[in-house]
């Protein structure tokens, strides 16, 4: 990202006549190839991407254009998400319309405060007058989804007339739920430093799972987590008013029921890693001390953070069956089977899939006891 920042600053951009242009910046796979693309977007443009990004790896596209056909457009930025390359509007230069389609296709979406990124409907000339296209809208409305935006984004993308623009500042597109990688000179500001309210009201969900829903099989409650949540709410409500509301009740639907065999204690699997990956630690690691593992069972469990994570909402399910008095539960033989539960895990030795699989198995059930034995 250094070489590109350095080339952006330096590179004079005027002098460069061709609507493509490409930079080999390092013999080092890893360092992106640059496209330059600017003018406006006409018939065998996207051909001529495809040509020029062929066999490279990885690609960063450097957007400055008034738009064009859309055709072209929606080809270029199906492209630029399959092959999983970069987009970005430099300081002070111009995407709008089909331009701000190729721009949002990219997974790594870079911006500065001064890019001007602008977005209308598709139009097609009709004598003097321009005229909105149904056809075009609708490819564009079918794209926007494929690329997984919400409807809102969409709606915003697709609803000023032909002769209006609707322009796309940081600001919104946190708003919007676009993640972008927001440039100020030679510092880049990632999405996860700055997030959208769709990243924001998953981690209040995950939380508020994690942290009270779950804290009888995490073990977990902290006075921090919920302090988050209220800093989390302040900031949604600032960003997009009452919506914010209905954004994180969304993200319920997350942890539902997906099936007659998912239980609470699926779900607390499933928030436990939602909110690592939101930078959190809720647990210390399995049911078991890592420095004293030994087995090769052991040691996989310890080296892999969602099993760990499986491991000891287990453990804390079996012990509160053990404990819970249940009728059903005649504990001799549930003493029994865990035990023969636990031969057929350590035969997994490090077989990931494997492991994953077994968990997955005891958890379902010991969590269909753990929902018979609460609802007594």
């Amino acid at each position: 990202m250094r070489c590109l920042i350095l080339f952006l600053l330096f590179v004079p951009w005027a002098a460069l006549a061709a609507q493509f242009e490409t930079f080999v910046l390092s013999d080092d796979p890893s360092v992106p190839t640059i496209i330059h693309l600017k003018g406006e977007i006409e018939s065998g443009d996207a051909e001529e991407f495809e040509r020029r990004a062929a066999n490279r790896a990885k690609v960063t596209l450097i957007l400055e254009s008034p738009g064009g056909l859309v055709a072209e457009a929606l080809r270029i930025g199906a492209t630029v998400r399959l092959r999983d390359f970069s987009t970005m509007v430099a300081a002070d230069a111009e995407c709008y319309s089909a331009c701000g389609l190729v721009w949002l296709a990219s997974q790594r979406r870079y911006i500065a405060a001064s890019s001007q990124i602008g977005f209308h409907a598709a139009y097609r000339r009709v004598g003097d007058y321009l005229e909105e296209s149904g056809e075009a809208n609708a490819l564009i409305g079918s794209y926007l989804t494929h690329l997984g935006l919400r409807i809102e984004a969409i709606r915003f993308f697709t609803r000023s007339g032909p002769q209006e623009l609707a322009l796309l500042t940081p600001f919104r597109s946190r708003a919007l739920g676009i993640d972008i990688y927001l440039q100020d000179g030679g510092r880049v500001t990632p999405p996860w430093e700055n997030p959208t309210v769709d990243r924001m009201a998953a981690e209040k969900v995950s939380l508020i799972v994690a942290g009270s829903v779950c804290e009888e099989l995490l073990g977990k409650s902290d006075d921090r987590i919920m302090a988050r949540v209220e800093a989390l709410d302040d900031e949604g409500m600032s960003l997009v008013g009452d919506f914010w509301h209905e954004l994180w009740l969304r993200e319920i639907d997350r942890y539902k029921p997906t099936g007659p065999t998912y239980t609470l204690a699926n779900a607390c699997v499933v928030a436990e890693q939602a909110t690592r990956e939101f930078g959190y630690q809720l647990l210390d690691g399995p049911s078991f001390d890592c420095s004293r593992a030994t087995t090769t069972t052991e040691l996989a469990i310890c080296g892999d953070a969602n099993l760990g994570a499986k491991d000891r909402v287990m453990s804390n399910l079996y012990f509160f069956i053990l404990e819970s008095g249940n009728p059903k539960i005649e504990v001799p033989k549930f003493r029994e089977f865990h035990a023969d539960w636990l031969h057929r895990r350590n035969s997994c030795r490090a077989n990931d899939r494997c492991l994953h699989g077994t968990y997955d198995e005891l958890v379902k059930l010991y969590g269909a006891i753990h929902l018979d034995t609460e609802a007594r």
